[in-house]
């Protein structure tokens, strides 16, 4: 039965985590100076909530271990825009009091930091780079990245991990109907903790991926465009272990309508010894009060622990509604098979998520979600299914307003 508690009485005060937006709330109530359009400003955020996770420690064939979970997440943005571009940079971290497991008590459960560039560098050349980092005792929380390939939607285990993700992008406008765009991509992931396909093996693991693309895109017509791309994909594993693939694509984006768009590219991925095919394809749809994506990948990828690359299959579904000026819903199932090419690991993972977002106030924001997933398959030792459940409510406040310095 879905959300069905195994908590036993325990006393614990939960009117703090109100106590502390009505706090935050009033402060940011107050007129903050505005940034201007060019310059530096600084902008704090805190988000105060509780959540109930059914399967905290995500171990196959064990009893479920459940809690009501408080939540403190600070963060922090500090940028400069200037006319021909801008650099923003980020920080939060999440502090959880576990009243039933107090031994996961941390004031830094996840960290996250990050910087977005953006550079006009001259009017047809713009150059771009998003770099992350995510440090986290819930290593679930990264599958969620796709930077150099799908995700994998694979979640178990709770121990240290973390993920470094550099995606550099420049891009030039050739003529008036052309463009070409020179990327890199990089990945990598560490964990404290065993492979997940050698349990045996070392308590530390790492692992990487990279890709270096170039790709032209032509609009043939008003509503077609045309492309070609190269990419040279490269895996590099903490056993020594190392691939690498030349993948050619060709693509294709035709828009069917002004709300409504196709874009498929696909092509052969050849490794030494192996021809295989390679294809993602996305649709488009945008409605009065919101839009709809719909995702299918045919990829390699990478997971954490894994000690060679992953044939991942994915198909996801992404709807956002507004249904007022405020209140955004989102909503979203996905399936993902995931394989090694050995008995060791083949998966299939379906998931559900929602979100509620409620504007209460320019400042304040409400945010209730709900995630399941299901595992099933074999996973290196563990061939039973496994489930997972969090449904989470907060309290948000940004001010509308940094403050320029």
């Amino acid at each position: 039965m879905l959300l069905k508690s195994t908590l036993s009485p325990v006393r614990v005060t939960r009117a703090w985590p109100i106590a502390l937006v009505v706090l935050v709330s009033s402060l940011f109530a107050f007129p903050m100076p505005a940034y201007a359009q060019n310059g530096s400003y600084i902008k704090p955020s805190i988000a105060v909530g509780e959540f109930y996770d059914d399967n905290l420690f995500m171990i196959p064939g064990a009893d479920p271990v459940t809690d009501i979970v408080s939540r403190v997440s600070p963060g922090l943005e500090v940028g400069y825009r200037a006319p021909r571009g801008h650099l923003i940079g980020h920080y939060t971290f999440d502090t959880e009091i576990y009243p039933h497991n107090t031994d996961l008590n941390s004031p830094f459960v996840r960290q996250n930091a990050g910087m977005d560039l953006q550079y006009q560098v001259s009017p047809k050349v713009s150059f771009t780079t998003i770099g992350t980092y995510a440090r986290t005792h819930t290593p679930y929380d990264l599958r969620l990245n796709g930077f150099t390939g799908p995700t994998t939607g694979l979640a178990i285990g709770r121990f240290e991990a973390d993920q470094i993700v550099i995606n550099p992008q420049v891009t030039a406008q050739v003529t008036g109907r052309t463009k070409a765009i020179l990327a890199y991509n990089w990945l990598r992931d560490g964990f404290g903790g065993q492979s997940l396909i050698n349990p045996a093996g070392a308590n530390t693991f790492s692992s990487w991926v990279s890709d270096a693309s170039a790709r032209v895109e032509h609009q043939a017509t008003g509503t077609t465009m045309l492309g070609v791309g190269y990419t040279l994909r490269q895996f590099g594993f903490g056993n020594g272990f190392g691939v690498r693939s030349n993948l050619f694509l060709f693509g294709v984006r035709q828009q069917f309508s002004p709300l409504t768009s196709l874009e498929v590219w696909a092509g052969p991925r050849i490794t030494p010894g192996d021809v295989e095919p390679e294809a993602t394809a996305t649709l488009k749809r945008a409605f009065q009060r919101g839009d709809m994506t719909l995702n299918y990948a045919q990829q390699q990828g990478t997971t954490l622990g894994a000690l060679l690359p992953l044939d991942v299959r994915t198909v996801n579904l992404q709807i956002s509604v507004r249904t007022s000026r405020r209140v955004d819903i989102g909503f979203g199932p996905g399936y993902f098979h995931t394989s090694d090419g050995t008995s060791n690991l083949n998966l299939n993972v379906y998931d559900l998520g929602t979100t509620i977002i409620l504007q209460l106030t320019p400042q304040l924001a409400v945010v209730g979600s709900y995630t399941y997933s299901r595992q099933s398959g074999r996973f290196a030792t563990f061939d039973q299914a496994l489930h997972h459940q969090i449904a989470l409510i907060s309290f948000t406040v940004t001010p509308q307003r940094g403050v320029e310095f």
